[in-house]
């Protein structure tokens, strides 16, 4: 014997019914998918410009800075917003603006930069 609920899922309107139910829900999950891409990508342009700026934090400090400036807050007098005066900083682009328009900062032979791979469980 079949149940009722059998006879009702065969019946033509209850499958345009199911058709046009898991059409909606396939494209909203498109639709998801796409703003969690949009996400993905500010996300990665903010982390990379918070490495761009990690980065050229420890070069300023590398060539201005000691271990005694970091210990006193008082004795610290230099601003980020002054123009720094060094033969090596040319090379370096050091503003704020867009970072995907520019060359990546990276000091060669550095110890403190941290380097990744995506997509794996790397760091070095």
């Amino acid at each position: 014997m079949r149940s009722p609920a059998r006879e009702l899922d065969n019946r033509p309107e209850d499958m345009l019914t199911r058709e046009n139910d898991l059409s909606t829900a396939l494209k909203w999950i498109r639709q998801e998918m796409v703003h969690m891409k949009k996400q993905d990508m500010s996300l990665l342009k903010q982390f990379i410009q918070l490495q761009d700026s990690i980065v050229q934090l420890r070069y300023i400090y590398d060539i201005n800075g000691s271990c005694s400036d970091i210990s006193s807050l008082d004795g610290s007098t230099y601003s980020l917003n002054e123009q720094i005066k060094s033969p090596k900083l040319p090379r370096f682009l050091l503003n704020g603006n867009s970072c995907m328009n520019k060359p990546s900062i990276s000091l060669p032979n550095s110890p403190r930069t941290t380097r990744c791979k995506w997509r794996t469980n790397e760091i070095s």
